[in-house]
């Protein structure tokens, strides 16, 4: 859940998903969180994956995002009040929120790796069966260039 976050704030911050999906994509990993409250009430990765998912939504500049983060806040000070983060989110909530700013335009998103590397020089060919070369040319080797000699381990006899 935890890497679904930063995923997800990673996509955001370098403008690769529009603020809607980040935020309906964070709505599910909420409602999932929520699930796993339910099941597991103790589990001590609860109270941080709350509060980080709280920073992901303040992050995000919409008006819809600040409603979620606000719920989310409450929730972390509701169900792990006397945590760290319990404190921190009824802080965060008391200190209210920035004004929203103004954000950059989602980019395409980057291609996959391996359209990276379709789009890159051929490979070279290596020989065929039994030694028959596929027809591409071999790059030239560069010139050998001679190794100097070491100087010997053992002494050489006194003259």
């Amino acid at each position: 859940m935890r890497i679904g976050i930063d995923k997800l704030a990673r996509a955001y911050h370098a403008r690769y998903k529009t603020d809607h999906d980040v935020i309906h994509e964070a709505v599910n990993l909420e409602n999932a969180l929520r699930l796993w409250r339910h099941d597991y009430p103790r589990d001590p990765w609860l109270a941080p994956t709350a509060y980080h998912l709280a920073q992901l939504y303040e992050d995000v500049q919409t008006p819809e995002a600040r409603k979620h983060a606000t719920a989310m806040l409450r929730y972390v000070d509701l169900y792990f009040g006397s945590s760290r983060y319990g404190r921190d989110a009824r802080v965060r909530l008391a200190s209210g929120f920035p004004p929203l700013r103004a954000e950059s335009p989602v980019r395409p998103t980057p291609p996959p790796y391996r359209a990276l590397r379709a789009a890159s020089p051929a490979p070279i060919a290596s020989p065929g069966p039994k030694g028959v070369s596929s027809g591409a040319p071999l790059p030239a080797s560069p010139p050998a260039t001679p190794v100097p000699a070491l100087p010997s381990a053992t002494p050489s006899p006194a003259r």
